[in-house]
């Protein structure tokens, strides 16, 4: 916990920077557009997402919540196209306790932090805290925490060193993005450097 807590978390929010600011290189956002757009084909009925089930009930309850509630032909674009480009996705499930989810709120990623295991609160004496396992979710900034049923974290497990976090599709390529900055910095500095001498 220590060390995840110390050196992994600053690691990540670099990482979600690094995702944001890539996003301005044309080739990067296209790549993302890409994964979102072949993850996301519709089939011959024109659904995206195909319910298979036995029952007609779970089928209809089902249809009813991804089709009319979340809108999952509208939102699953943006939902894959942030699961791609961060490795994780937050949203917040808008619970009615007789009508169950009734919608969905994106939260956003870097403000979002999964704590598994979590030491829950008591309300004994002097706050002593009774360590628990359950899973839950924290709002950083706004010092909300929200139970594992009331989050939907969607995640690219790939790379076990980024658990309980997913894998970005563009882990892999932020050396050598970070390299071609460089780059063109030090092509741009030394043109200009030069343009007095040439002139």
């Amino acid at each position: 916990l220590y060390n995840q807590s110390v050196y992994y978390e600053p690691n990540r929010l670099a990482a979600y920077y690094d995702y944001e600011s890539m996003e301005f290189t044309p080739e990067i956002s296209a790549a993302l557009d890409i994964y979102s757009e072949e993850s996301t084909t519709m089939s011959e009925k024109g659904d995206i997402l195909t319910i298979y089930s036995e029952s007609d009930r779970i089928k209809n309850i089902l249809d009813d919540l991804f089709n009319n509630r979340l809108g999952i032909n509208t939102n699953l674009h943006m939902l894959a196209r942030g699961v791609c480009k961060y490795g994780d996705n937050f949203v917040y499930l808008k619970i009615d306790p007789e009508k169950g989810i009734v919608g969905v709120q994106q939260l956003p990623n870097i403000e979002i932090e999964r704590i598994e295991g979590a030491s829950a609160k008591s309300p004994l004496p002097k706050d002593i805290k009774v360590p628990s396992r359950e899973l839950r979710f924290q709002w950083k900034n706004k010092e909300l925490e929200f139970q594992a049923w009331e989050i939907a974290h969607f995640r690219l497990l790939g790379d076990d060193r980024k658990l309980p976090y997913g894998t970005s599709m563009l882990d892999k390529v932020r050396r050598i993005w970070k390299q071609l900055l460089l780059a063109e910095d030090a092509m741009l500095i030394y043109r200009t450097s030069r343009a007095p001498e040439r002139r």
